[in-house]
């Protein structure tokens, strides 16, 4: 046989195999997203999300299910409005949203537009071999506060942040209540700095049996991804200060303990915009959505200077370095792959890479309850 067509066979061999994989992904996320309920994450849908990502289903599976959740709905929760997107507003990016409004602030899926420079996106989760969509600015629903608490009695510890709190929650969540702390979190993926800043007062929000004892939080790895999440550095520290900020005014007010904790490294391996990806039909050898460690390298930066300003004007704030820490783990700054705790050619860890950073999670926030005095 000749080499070039043994190379064929080999390649469409290849490309059979991807599809396989891409429909198996698409039916385990349809029936993951059947167990979604807008508003009202349950804990069995986190333990359903997580041993399908144990099996190799990402958490870009759970962005794209959520997405199927109501009607033109965008990456995490649906649109307040579907008839109010701004028709004036065509969007690459939350860039190019009116980011500091109320309305119009996120760059989401529409549906039925004709395809433009100015409305081509890509949104969080769906497979490069579906190709961009397009999208307009629209006003996102924000879920709401987490439940009242079943243990008054216990330390009150609200956790908001990228994917890796749902699996810190589920690893410590009754490790740390036998220590006298409970824990709550935002409901589903706080996303990107964007996202969050519009629903953290929602999330922050304290009915008459709960005082928050601790408030850790974590932003950057949306933010740096080359999807509609995206946001430019100044707007990522615009949008970090202004969150900060209502952080520290619930210190002020009620002594909250604050955690900021620092974004986890990307692997330097190829994303799907580089020449040199395998092919973004495979999802095997090219990381998507695009991220880079160098953008989170520098997004840590800048949100590290922002808490060293606020500590600066009187803020008592601690700090978990999960970049360094799982860095130095895999091998320093530029690794490329992190057999024993991260996934080849993805941002998201295997189970033990969630349970060192579940183990850093706890010991933190069992030290902060034990310190009487900042």
């Amino acid at each position: 046989m000749q080499p070039l067509a043994l190379s064929r066979i080999v390649n469409m061999i290849r490309v059979s195999a991807s599809v396989i994989l891409l429909s198996s992904i698409s039916h385990r996320c349809a029936a993951l997203v059947s167990n979604y309920a807008v508003g009202s994450q349950t804990d069995l849908d986190i333990q359903l999300w997580h041993q399908q990502t144990q099996s190799g289903l990402s958490q870009d599976c759970w962005d794209v299910g959520t997405q199927k959740v109501g009607t033109q709905s965008g990456p995490f929760e649906p649109k307040l409005d579907t008839t109010a997107d701004d028709p004036r507003i065509e969007c690459n990016t939350d860039s190019d949203c009116p980011i500091d409004a109320d309305k119009n602030f996120r760059c989401m899926l529409a549906k039925g537009l004709k395809p433009t420079e100015k409305n081509n996106c890509r949104i969080a989760g769906v497979n490069p071999v579906e190709g961009n969509k397009t999208c307009l600015c629209s006003t996102m629903l924000c879920s709401g506060a987490p439940a009242p608490p079943k243990h008054p009695d216990k330390k009150q510890y609200l956790m908001i942040g990228d994917c890796i709190t749902a699996y810190v929650r589920l690893r410590k969540e009754e490790k740390l209540l036998a220590r006298g702390i409970e824990l709550a979190s935002s409901t589903g993926n706080a996303g990107s700095t964007n996202r969050a800043l519009h629903c953290m007062d929602q999330w922050t929000q304290n009915d008459a049996g709960r005082h928050w004892d601790i408030i850790s939080f974590n932003f950057g790895l949306h933010d740096v991804a080359y999807t509609t999440e995206h946001l430019t550095q100044t707007e990522y520290r615009k949008q970090f200060s202004k969150i900060l900020g209502k952080l520290v005014a619930i210190q002020q007010r009620t002594g909250a303990k604050l955690l900021w904790i620092s974004t986890t490294p990307i692997p330097a391996v190829p994303n799907v915009n580089d020449a040199d990806c395998e092919t973004p039909l495979s999802l095997v050898k090219c990381l998507s959505p695009p991220r880079r460690d160098k953008d989170v390298i520098r997004y840590n930066e800048i949100a590290a200077r922002q808490v060293q300003k606020a500590v600066d004007d009187g803020a008592t704030i601690a700090t978990l370095d999960l970049h360094s820490k799982i860095t130095d783990l895999c091998g320093g700054r530029g690794y490329q792959f992190c057999e024993a705790l991260q996934m080849n050619y993805n941002a998201h860890f295997k189970p033990d890479g969630y349970d060192r950073i579940a183990e850093y999670y706890e010991e933190t926030v069992v030290g902060l309850v034990k310190t009487a005095f900042w």
